[in-house]
């Protein structure tokens, strides 16, 4: 984990051109102990060197979780990704429901990196 966080905090410091940060977790399990990590990382590096980058929470695999393709993350995932994110010190930043099945999410994706869909 030592080396990961250096890393991290090395790209934060150094990518001057970096606008968003994506932190995929997997819709089906929700926050496991290494995103609160990633989670605290981020919040300490987006306070004190890259305040304008903004901070996403991807939810993967939501066409696994539920009701088949319904495209939704059980209500109980959700509500403790939340509560995860408060307590790691990110807020209430967003967070995009994704499929890579049926591609849910895709266009909000590309309007975070200020691309337009094609």
């Amino acid at each position: 984990m030592a080396d990961w966080s250096a890393l991290m905090v090395s790209y934060f410091k150094h990518r001057t051109n970096l606008k968003v940060v994506f932190h995929l977790i997997d819709s089906r399990h929700g926050c496991v102990d290494e995103d609160e990590r990633i989670m605290r990382l981020c919040a300490q590096m987006l306070t004190k060197e890259r305040r304008s980058v903004e901070y996403v929470v991807v939810l993967t695999k939501t066409d696994k979780g539920g009701k088949k393709g319904a495209g939704s993350v059980k209500n109980e995932i959700l509500e403790n990704v939340r509560e995860t994110m408060r307590e790691c010190g990110v807020g209430s930043r967003p967070i995009i429901q994704t499929s890579s099945e049926t591609k849910l999410g895709r266009d909000d994706i590309w309007r975070f990196l200020g691309m337009v869909p094609t």
